[in-house]
């Protein structure tokens, strides 16, 4: 399944042409849910529009995506996910969502480990290097989706769990820089190593550092019915409530 603008597609994304061209013909050839091929993708698009469900092997992402970023200081950019992680995956280090580059050590990404949500920049996914990350504990028994809002600018960078801010740092967090058109990963890192299981009911970048007052804003208008599409699509460079298909493809709602 495709999402435009870019395009996101149930597949496997390795980080080179090559390699990513060779899978998309390997899984074209051998179905996309292939019961005897273990690599069968189980990223699921629900029919009453509340998003995608992964369960352990899934995968989507986006063609290559147009943000306009020098590669020698952060970009303004506020990110918007609405998630409900799987309270039975108990299992190592998640991806949530990450936007990749050229580099994994370039790459944005929002993590699970546990019941601990992690924002951060690059591959230290066991924190052995102590990089910089916004971390907060969510209650991963309650069957709820969570709205997740990450302020990039200059400043630095804060994660807002519902509203609230809860984790911030003054550096080294900040969007791929010095990439060729980054994309935007669901549910599994690019190479299908770390697999997330839950469910997200949208995802949105936009090219704005949204204040505290504008992001409270944000949270209200989704916790009125817990509908994606009711947050503002101005300023956004790519808008998935996963409500509109069209041809076996997620239509973008940004503007």
């Amino acid at each position: 399944m495709l999402l435009k603008h870019g395009v996101m597609s149930m597949r496997s994304v390795p980080r080179t042409t090559i390699a990513l061209t060779g899978y998309i013909v390997l899984i074209l050839a051998a179905g996309l849910s292939p019961r005897s091929h273990q690599g069968g993708n189980d990223a699921n698009i629900q029919n009453d529009g509340t998003g995608l469900t992964f369960h352990g092997n899934g995968l989507a992402f986006t063609a290559p995506l147009a943000i306009a970023q020098a590669s020698d200081q952060p970009a303004d950019a506020t990110i918007v996910v609405a998630i409900n992680p799987d309270p039975a995956a108990t299992r190592g280090f998640q991806f949530i969502s990450a936007i990749t580059g050229d580099h994994s050590d370039r790459q944005w990404l929002l993590g699970q480990w546990h019941d601990q949500l992690l924002v951060m920049t690059g591959d230290d996914y066991d924190h052995s290097e102590r990089k910089p990350r916004l971390t907060t504990v969510i209650d991963d028994r309650a069957d709820t989706y969570l709205l997740l809002a990450i302020r990039l600018d200059q400043s630095g960078a804060a994660l807002y769990l519902n509203g609230e801010r809860v984790s911030s740092q003054a550096v080294g967090i900040s969007l791929p820089s010095g990439s060729s058109g980054p994309r935007v990963v669901l549910g599994n890192d690019p190479d299908g190593r770390h697999p997330w299981s839950g469910s997200i009911a949208g995802f949105a970048l936009y090219e704005v550092a949204m204040d505290s007052t504008e992001l409270k804003k944000l949270w209200r208008s989704w916790s009125q019915q817990q509908q994606f599409s009711r947050l503002p699509t101005a300023g956004a460079v790519v808008f998935y409530d996963f409500l509109h298909t069209e041809d076996g493809v997620i239509l973008d709602g940004s503007e």
